[in-house]
């Protein structure tokens, strides 16, 4: 009879000792998220130690060298002609510094010169043209200072008339199929193409044609980037280069799909995805300048293709995280792009897409009004 009455004391005493267990498993499970909260996001962390590291955070040193190497130049020093070209590319840290038109024409008609120099290797010469027809692209300048790109032979024959888009096409026509191709060139042409599809309206003859175009040479940068991949091996997959093309690689295969074509749909769900982890590979500060670009864009593209802004929320809150982890913000390359872009008529997708988010997130849009636009 007395081990009858044994057994629900026992149960009793073991059922208060797992509700005990159960209460302090919650305690410690809040403090443990608790704690995690508090913890860095790593990938934030890592890319602040290696800025930190590589970046010196401001063009006055920079520009200062520049100088130094006029100064030789004024007093009859004669520089190789890779020095000069690369001289002539560093004068944009005078534009940077200074913010003055004269120097950004400067820097304009120091691109041109180094393009026409056909004792410079083709690779670098594309690249050159390249950056010119960007620029038109991503500088909110005075129209007569991007007008400069298109003063004098052969760049006059380039520009058509009101439309700036348009000449810059040209330009990345004439690197890629007279100069030299490369993949980040034939992504640049791909993403022109869904770039106009997007923001102006088409013809459904020509939204096919412009399609079409696009995914040739997406195939044809694949192509190019399995021969560089061939040539140079482990030193071109270091590159800043490797990363921008898969960046845009990324972007047009989302681009596309709001063009209502489905064919990357596939690699596009991981582009984003394999862009950022080679880039944390790459340890390389240029190519993290692009990761704050990779999720705004992302954000957008999810926003637009399945109505998921709550995705798109936090994808933008680690683009100002990593922003705002830059040690020298003023000269991060994402806040520069935007203000460059903010005010420019020929701006494409991805100033369309900061402008965009900053509808969906409150956050975003005072991030980049006061933060950015403001700096």
């Amino acid at each position: 009879m007395n081990s009858i009455y044994k057994i629900p004391a026992l149960l009793a005493i073991f059922f208060a000792l797992l509700l005990s267990g159960f209460f302090f498993y919650l305690q410690n499970s809040a403090r443990q998220q608790e704690e995690f909260v508090q913890i860095p996001d790593p990938e934030t962390s890592r890319v602040k130690q290696i800025l930190s590291l590589t970046r010196s955070g401001d063009y006055a040193p920079a520009a200062a060298e520049v100088d130094a190497l006029l100064a030789k130049q004024a007093a009859g020093e004669i520089l190789s002609e890779q020095k000069q070209a690369s001289l002539n590319r560093r004068y944009l840290i005078k534009y940077r510094v200074s913010g003055n038109n004269t120097d950004a024409i400067e820097y304009l008609r120091r691109l041109k010169a180094n393009v026409l120099n056909v004792n410079l290797p083709a690779e670098s010469r594309a690249e050159d043209l390249s950056r010119l027809a960007l620029t038109y692209c991503s500088f909110a300048r005075d129209e007569g200072t991007l007008r400069e790109i298109f003063t004098g032979e052969p760049f006059e024959q380039y520009w058509v008339e009101g439309d700036g888009a348009l000449s810059t096409r040209k330009l990345l026509e004439w690197a890629y199929n007279d100069v030299d191709p490369s993949p980040r060139t034939a992504l640049d042409l791909a993403r022109w193409y869904v770039n106009r599809a997007i923001i102006r309206p088409l013809d459904s003859e020509t939204k096919t044609q412009y399609i079409k175009l696009a995914k040739s040479y997406v195939a044809e940068g694949e192509e190019l980037n399995r021969e560089d991949v061939a040539a140079d091996g482990d030193k071109y997959l270091l590159t800043r280069r490797y990363a921008a093309y898969l960046y845009w690689r990324a972007f047009t295969m989302h681009a596309l799909m709001m063009l209502g074509d489905k064919t990357y749909e596939k690699e596009a769900k991981t582009a984003y995805d394999d862009f950022r982890r080679t880039v944390l590979e790459q340890n390389n500060a240029s190519s993290l300048q692009l990761l704050p670009y990779s999720y705004v864009v992302q954000a957008n593209f999810i926003s637009k293709l399945y109505g998921d802004k709550e995705t798109a929320k936090v994808l933008l809150a680690k683009a100002m995280q990593l922003v705002r982890a830059d040690p020298y913000r003023h000269t991060n390359e994402f806040e520069e792009f935007t203000r460059d872009t903010w005010g420019n008529a020929w701006a494409g997708l991805v100033t369309a897409a900061i402008r965009d988010m900053m509808d969906v997130s409150p956050e975003f849009k005072e991030f980049i009004e006061k933060e950015v636009l403001s700096g």
